[in-house]
């Protein structure tokens, strides 16, 4: 995940001065990524139950290698969409993958905390890369030059020491119905689930605006021109995230949902 930020705020308006796209075309790439992201989760769920934890997080990783090794390469918008959608598809596959893996190693009574882990992880990881990128950005104008490269070969590491992990599941046999996409919903869970859908959209929407607009707004409306500003606004808002995540698992679900709509609201307000 902090791949998956690194190169969003602090390079995208880099890439626009570079190739003179505009910020509708950014908008797109944010889509392009969520849109990989979003159809590996619903196709690649129980591939990792098919085919193993570890064969699927191997292939996952070496998938986004190859989208940083796209980044590195990139001369143009088209590439830049091609590398965004590759490695939104790497980092679903992957999160399916390392949730289900989290599940298979924790105790049946502590079942609730792989999804917790993963949530904070996630948001964690956001904040690193995005405020490592801008922070690169200080000491140099081609940061991409550097940082992507050692993302790739991070990843070709980090996918070889998939290889020396035991398997903690018991493939099943696998079959390609298995990659249509199906959703469903716990009939005694259903209930507050949609009591929560409303807020998590808003949330999850709100987000993505940020993340596609602020760091290019700071620059244009508040007239801050640290280079390292893009990226570090984003890493404000997922340290914010991460702790959020800490400290909402000691409250009643009706209590975080209600406050953080509160919180939502002020702070869209604050932006208005």
């Amino acid at each position: 995940m902090a791949s998956a930020s690194a190169p969003s705020p602090p390079l995208y308006p880099l890439y626009r001065e570079r190739w003179d796209f505009s910020m509708a075309m950014l908008t797109v790439v944010f889509v392009v990524y969520a849109a990989g992201l979003l159809g590996a989760l619903l196709t690649m769920r129980s591939l990792s139950d098919r085919l193993g934890r570890r064969r699927v997080l191997f292939s996952a990783l070496l998938l986004a290698a190859l989208s940083m090794a796209i980044f590195w390469a990139a001369d143009g918008l088209g590439a830049l969409l091609i590398a965004r959608f590759v490695q939104g598809v790497a980092s679903g596959t992957a999160m399916s993958g390392l949730a289900a893996g989290l599940l298979d190693m924790l105790p049946a009574v502590r079942a609730h905390a792989g999804a917790r882990v993963t949530a904070i992880a996630t948001s964690a990881g956001m904040a690193l890369g995005a405020g490592g990128m801008g922070l690169l950005l200080e000491s140099s104008s081609r940061p991409d030059r550097y940082a992507f490269p050692l993302l790739a070969a991070l990843f070709v590491c980090l996918a070889a020491a998939m290889l020396f992990l035991p398997e903690v599941s018991t493939p099943l046999p696998f079959g390609w119905a298995a990659l249509r996409p199906r959703i469903g919903i716990d009939p005694a869970a259903r209930s507050t689930f949609l009591a929560t859908v409303p807020t998590t959209v808003a949330g999850w929407a709100a987000t993505g605006l940020f993340l596609a607009l602020v760091p290019s707004l700071v620059r244009a409306v508040v007239h801050v021109e640290i280079p390292a500003i893009g990226g570090l606004s984003i890493t404000c808002l997922y340290l914010a995230v991460t702790a959020g995540g800490l400290w909402a698992g000691r409250l009643r679900l009706a209590t975080v949902t209600l406050l953080g709509s509160v919180l939502m609201g002020l702070g869209a307000l604050a932006w208005a």
